[in-house]
């Protein structure tokens, strides 16, 4: 009953579609904001605090072009450690170079499904800024890299 309930559905609505995982790039909020916790991924994540966020995203979902995974060059004493990076569209590129070059003493985060994974400074004034890509360097075991990107892709 199940295959054919699913061949219905499939010839009347078409495929089933199945959402990327929400990624937002949020700053960390002056005054106000919402608190929003740490991803138990990343390390030391399960047992941090929360951290007030600004109520909107700067940059999200639409803002990405790709996902890639990296080895990372260190801890020496880890070698089987990855990292994800999130590279940014044009548009992408564009929020990000505006919101940086507003306030680069500013701190932002990068979030997926509203938990957080990692926060960055701005590159410092003076400093070429790099709005290529940001990476989430947690580090990630091969299989949770994988996982990760599989879960942002659409």
């Amino acid at each position: 009953m199940l295959k054919i309930s699913v061949v219905i559905f499939s010839v009347v609505f078409g495929s089933p579609v199945f959402a990327a995982a929400l990624v937002e790039y949020r700053l960390e909020a002056k005054s106000g904001g919402h608190d929003f916790r740490w991803s138990s991924q990343v390390a030391g994540g399960a047992e941090a605090h929360t951290k007030k966020l600004e109520d909107k995203a700067f940059l999200s979902n639409t803002d990405l072009s790709n996902f890639k995974i990296r080895k990372l060059k260190s801890p020496p004493n880890e070698p089987d450690t990855y990292e994800v990076e999130l590279v940014h569209t044009e548009q992408g590129r564009a929020k990000y170079d505006a919101i940086a070059n507003k306030d680069r003493n500013r701190v932002y985060c990068v979030m997926i499904d509203n938990k957080i994974y990692q926060c960055l400074s701005f590159t410092p004034v003076g400093k070429e800024l790099w709005d290529k890509s940001t990476s989430i360097h947690a580090p990630f075991s091969r299989q949770q890299a994988e996982t990760l990107v599989a879960s942002l892709r659409p």
